[in-house]
């Protein structure tokens, strides 16, 4: 995403996603800061119709994230979300003292702010 959601740019474009069963596989990189001192489980939902979302891990489907505390620095964990197709989507994340959600629009098209750069510089050329 360009951007965090809920600003213009924070769409997750699925075009150029691989595809898995008619599925996008929408790569996700999650960065847990160290002053977390926490693990963290995550789960994904779609927001039509509260099917839950999987993470594709290690050529494994699971249903849910065990992302580890952090150690010292930051700690990253690298997975593929799958998605059914566009859509509104939410991450749910847990820890002891964490209770959030990340709200997230998924699009087939580029996303409004690559769309807007691309026209930008065919413009500027032409």
């Amino acid at each position: 995403m360009a951007e965090a959601p809920p600003a213009a740019g924070g769409v997750a474009t699925l075009h150029d996603d691989v595809r898995r069963r008619a599925k996008y596989l929408h790569k996700t990189l999650w960065a847990i800061r160290p002053e977390a001192r926490e693990a963290l489980r995550v789960r994904g939902i779609s927001l039509r119709n509260s099917q839950p979302l999987q993470f594709f891990v290690d050529n494994k489907a699971l249903d849910h994230l065990n992302l580890p505390e952090p150690t010292c620095d930051w700690s990253y964990a690298a997975t593929a979300t799958v998605l059914p197709g566009p859509g509104c989507y939410a991450f749910h994340v847990q820890g002891r003292t964490t209770d959030d959600w990340i709200v997230f629009q998924a699009i087939v098209g580029l996303g409004p702010t690559r769309r807007s750069a691309l026209s930008s510089k065919s413009s500027t050329q032409g």
